[in-house]
């Protein structure tokens, strides 16, 4: 059957992923590849990870933390939450801000809404707060936006800056997971020699895509 990963990655990165803490399910490894291929210099959207089960916030902690991730809350104060936006988008890091509502930052909204193939940025942003433009980002810079909620309601001109990515539990969620329980409980001795033949395919592919990309340089 037809999956988005065979397309858009390859299994050494599914690994990677999946020991990192991402559910095994095709739902959640859909929604991981949604929300790491925006890219500040190729995509105006940036994702909104529904997570009312916290499962995305998690990984991504454990994905993006040798890039020297930055945590905050969208209830932090404004001074913070300024600092490390300036911060992570001029060094170029990745930032996770958690626990968004309907109503965004100033802050973030500025930036969302500051991008250069789009219009520019609202006139009656009075809240005296240095802009982050895009002009200034490092390519690096990758933000992550998570809230608990199934659904937010925004305003129109931030939900066109940002691609809302489901990452709850569903029913086909549930059923791949138990799967994988039974077999894992059923056959423990087969089910860790899988695991260790699926593991050094992936780090051969890994290696095989660093010769290739050798090779071209």
């Amino acid at each position: 059957c037809w999956e988005l990963k065979r397309f858009l990655l390859d299994s050494s990165r599914v690994s990677e992923w999946t020991s990192q803490g991402l559910p095994e399910d095709s739902n959640s490894i859909d929604s991981a590849i949604l929300a790491t291929r925006p890219n500040c210099r190729l995509s105006p959207r940036w994702p909104l990870c529904l997570d009312p089960q916290g499962q995305a916030c998690r990984w991504i902690r454990k994905m993006a933390k040798s890039k020297g991730l930055r945590v905050v809350r969208a209830l932090d104060s404004h001074s913070l939450l300024q600092e490390t936006l300036n911060t992570c988008s001029s060094v170029g890091l990745p930032l996770l801000v958690m626990d968004c509502t309907a109503e965004l930052p100033a802050v973030l909204e500025i930036l969302l809404t500051a991008q250069p193939s789009l219009s520019a940025p609202p006139e009656d942003e009075d809240s005296g707060a240095e802009q982050v433009k895009p002009e200034s980002t490092e390519k690096d810079f990758a933000l992550y936006l998570a809230t608990s909620h199934h659904r937010l309601q925004l305003p129109a001109k931030v939900a066109l800056m940002v691609s809302a990515i489901d990452f709850s539990v569903n029913e086909k969620s549930l059923i791949e997971y138990f799967l994988r329980s039974v077999a894992r409980h059923g056959s423990p001795s087969a089910w860790d020699r899988l695991s260790t033949s699926m593991k050094s395919v992936s780090e051969k592919h890994r290696e095989l895509k660093t010769l290739e990309q050798q090779m071209f340089l």
